[in-house]
C-alpha cells in the first residue's frame, strides 16, 4: 500500500537546500519509502528508536517516522 508522504516544515527547508544535482537521489529514496518503506535498508535512529534514518548518495541522512496508522511516512528533518 502506497504512503502519503508528510515532511516537516525543516524538512522542506533542508530540502531547498540540497544541490540540485542530488535531488534525484532524495526523491528517489523518498519515493521508495512510499511506495514500500520495508524494501528499504532504513536504521533505527540512536537517540529515538522509533525513528529511523536512511542515507541517500551524496552524504545526505533523511530521519523519518512510519505512521502506520495513518499510512504515512512523516519526514522528520533531512541533513547534508
Amino acid at each position: 500500500m502506497r504512503r502519503t508522504l508528510i515532511m516537516m516544515p525543516g524538512a522542506i527547508t533542508e530540502l531547498r537546500k540540497v544541490k540540485r544535482e542530488l535531488m534525484p537521489n532524495v526523491w528517489k529514496a523518498l519515493d521508495q519509502l512510499v511506495d514500500d518503506p520495508d524494501a528499504v535498508p532504513f536504521q533505527p535512529d540512536e537517540d529515538d528508536p522509533s525513528f529511523y534514518w536512511i542515507a541517500v548518495d551524496g552524504d545526505i541522512i533523511i530521519r523519518f517516522e512510519i505512521q502506520d496508522e495513518k499510512h504515512a511516512i512523516l519526514v522528520l528533518d533531512i541533513k547534508h
